[in-house]
């Protein structure tokens, strides 16, 4: 649950006491006693990265820190779970080398972006960072209204498929890129354009060369997750 007493992004999770009783507690960014390797949860926009921070920080007790630091400080000495979206544009690489290892998070598309515009419309399709933590509260609350998801979808749909393939193949290729190298947003926009298949060959995403080996130590799924029969064998993957 997220408690907005405190924080906006206080988030908590429970001591199982048996007998179908709990108590609940904070989630914890990991110290240095915590002997684990800092790991990323990387997936496209939308596709089941709220189930797997829930999961992992009940399993855990650690909490899940994000790429816009909006989920705690938990990319500290190599020792913290963080999520971002990187590469997409909704994503950014603000961990530096402090993590070691990926698990990538993969959903549907065909749920996934519809998913991602509803979130884009509960934060007013905000282009700035200012904007979208103006509407965070909003975010989960609302489906976004027919017409506008159609008006999007028409606009956006043909790229957005491409931006959720390529982030899977940024991750199973380790790091492969398909933006420019000036295009510090990624977004493919004039003077810049998203690079050919031709272009892409041998072009690798620095970080991935100096600050992580991207290619995923893991792979789990949002559909496999929610499913009653399958969801314990896929979160043991974490």
């Amino acid at each position: 649950t997220t408690d907005n007493r405190d924080s906006k992004v206080k988030r908590k999770i429970s001591i199982d006491l048996g007998g179908g009783k709990c108590k609940w507690t904070d989630a914890v960014p990991a110290g240095k006693e915590h002997d684990i390797y800092g790991t990323l949860f990387a997936s496209y926009p939308a596709a089941g990265m709220r189930v797997t921070w829930q999961h992992t920080e009940a399993i855990s007790g650690i909490q899940v820190g994000d790429d816009f630091h909006l989920g705690g400080d938990g990319a500290k000495d190599k020792v913290g779970l963080l999520k971002t979206q990187y590469p997409h544009l909704e994503g950014i690489w603000s961990w530096g080398s402090n993590m070691d290892q990926v698990i990538l998070v993969i959903r549907n598309p065909r749920w996934a972006i519809p998913s991602y515009h509803s979130l884009l419309y509960e934060i007013h399709y905000a282009h700035d960072w200012e904007t979208a933590y103006e509407y965070i509260d909003n975010t989960f609350q609302y489906r976004a209204p027919f017409d506008n998801w159609i008006k999007w979808r028409d606009y956006r749909f043909d790229e957005e498929i491409d931006l959720w393939m390529w982030h899977i193949d940024f991750y199973m290729e380790g790091g492969t890129q398909y933006w420019m190298d000036l295009d510090f947003e990624r977004n493919g926009q004039w003077p810049f354009h998203f690079l050919t298949d031709t272009e892409r060959i041998g072009r690798k995403d620095p970080h991935c060369i100096y600050d992580l080996d991207c290619f995923p130590k893991a792979i789990v799924t949002y559909e496999k997750m929610i499913n009653a029969n399958t969801g314990p064998t896929e979160l043991s993957k974490i």
